[in-house]
């Protein structure tokens, strides 16, 4: 039937092809979304970790440079402008993703709710 609370979405078995929902295989009702290793990878693991990675390599390459071996921190000091760039990528990826498959609880109504 519609669930109104959900923005008058219908929650029988047909599904929408262009509802993002479905793509991502959630589902229109919040209830019933099932958090996978896969999704939070691409919501909030991949920018923590291409940060960590990107100030591990700064860290080395600043040690090399301390120590004197002026062709490890210069090779440090290109791997971390990859993994800067990694990052770069990760943020977009981040954003691109939570755009295209909001979580149940972000997705806007589609139609009005008037609370009266």
């Amino acid at each position: 039937g519609i669930n109104a609370e959900y923005g008058g979405q219908n929650n029988n078995n047909m599904t929408d092809s262009n509802d993002p929902n479905n793509l991502a295989g959630i589902g229109t009702d919040p209830a019933g979304y099932q958090d996978s290793f896969f999704d939070r990878l691409q919501r909030t693991y991949l920018v923590p970790i291409g940060v960590a990675s990107t100030t591990a390599v700064l860290g080395s390459g600043l040690m090399s440079f301390r120590d004197g071996n002026a062709r490890r921190a210069q090779f440090f000091m290109r791997a971390r402008v990859v993994a800067q760039g990694l990052s770069i990528a990760a943020i977009m990826w981040s954003l691109h993703y939570e755009q295209k498959y909001p979580l149940p609880h972000n997705i806007k109504p589609t139609t009005p709710q008037y609370n009266f």
